[in-house]
């Protein structure tokens, strides 16, 4: 028992997991890395959130379906709601007869190098799992899929609020000069809301119809192509809004934008992500973006290794802008 409980637990401490992670190539997260960059991400020493340290960061009360409750926190009475943030657990197996061949190899290497696979296949899972919420989040309501203690499947809820309606507009028959005053319009909306960096995310349609505006312009266009987009007019920087998600238990994808949608927002005021404080004595209850520990099981023997993170992507919808337009 020793032994391998030795063996095995050696590659699980805080610093041995952070500096497994530290050495996995980045996965691709462009919602999250757009959304929320360093400066936007807050490490919490509490296991929850306050409404308040919410609606701080998205400019809007934000209304908990589940996770959130109203606590005392003084000899008052008086209470204050709290969120519950989502917590992420993926898990995987390694049987009795994996870790015996492991340990009788004798090879350091060997142990080292499956230990490794298996928190980076957990650390992916979370990572996804994140970019899916944050992707979600960014239409203004968080329904994600997880398991309560006994396994059963729930949801966590967060209602982020919507974004500002800014109408309708219509770019059908628009020439260069035109699709201009549309941008000038809607940039002039955004900056009115929140606009140190104004930004454009377009439905697949209406950037195909931008797109199909500026190359028609000729040589005349001036504008700068980005592998997330394009830069017109040198002021006017537009990302395709392609993107799509699949929710955990979920077969078909939701697009971040319906046909027609053109958001607006502020690039350096789009809310926080926060981690929180993990219900793990092993991880001495800190607040990490992931972390990774083995559990011993019987019946099956065998160690399950379980990852964990606790997080809320809030976006602050209520300070971006949207827009239905025409295309054809």
């Amino acid at each position: 028992m020793i032994k391998y409980e030795g063996t095995i637990n050696k590659f699980f401490t805080r610093q041995a997991v952070a500096d497994v992670v530290t050495g996995l190539p980045k996965l691709q997260t462009p919602m999250m890395d757009l959304l929320f960059p360093a400066a936007a991400r807050k490490q919490k020493a509490s296991p929850f959130l306050s409404l308040e340290e919410v609606t701080g960061a998205i400019g809007a009360v934000p209304l908990t379906a589940r996770g959130g409750s109203s606590v005392s926190i003084d000899g008052t009475g008086k209470k204050r709601t709290i969120i519950e943030p989502c917590e992420l657990k993926p898990s995987t197996f390694l049987s009795a007869r994996d870790i015996n061949d492991l340990i009788a190899s004798g090879d350091a290497e060997s142990i080292q190098a499956e230990m490794n696979d298996r928190i980076a296949e957990l650390r992916d899972s979370v990572v996804l799992s994140s970019e899916i919420m944050t992707r979600q989040a960014f239409g203004g309501k968080i329904k994600f899929p997880i398991k309560d203690e006994n396994g059963a499947t729930t949801s966590f809820e967060l209602d982020l609020g919507s974004p500002k309606d800014f109408k309708t507009a219509s770019i059908k028959t628009a020439n260069l000069a035109g699709l201009q005053t549309w941008l000038e319009d809607l940039y002039t909306k955004q900056a009115a809301l929140s606009g140190g960096q104004v930004r454009f995310m377009l439905a697949s349609n209406v950037y195909s119809k931008v797109c199909d505006i500026v190359i028609a312009s000729g040589s005349t266009a001036p504008v700068v192509w980005t592998p997330e987009g394009m830069i017109l007019f040198g002021k006017y920087h537009i990302l395709t809004g392609a993107t799509t998600y699949t929710l955990p238990l979920a077969t078909t994808a939701t697009p971040i934008l319906a046909d027609g949608k053109v958001r607006t927002f502020d690039a350096a005021n789009t809310g926080k992500l926060f981690y929180c404080a993990l219900d793990d004595l092993d991880a001495k209850l800190a607040p990490m973006p992931f972390f990774a520990k083995p559990v011993y099981k019987k019946d099956p023997d065998g160690v399950k290794i379980v990852g964990s993170s606790k997080i809320v992507p809030a976006v602050a919808v209520s300070k971006m802008g949207e827009q239905t337009v025409t295309v054809a």
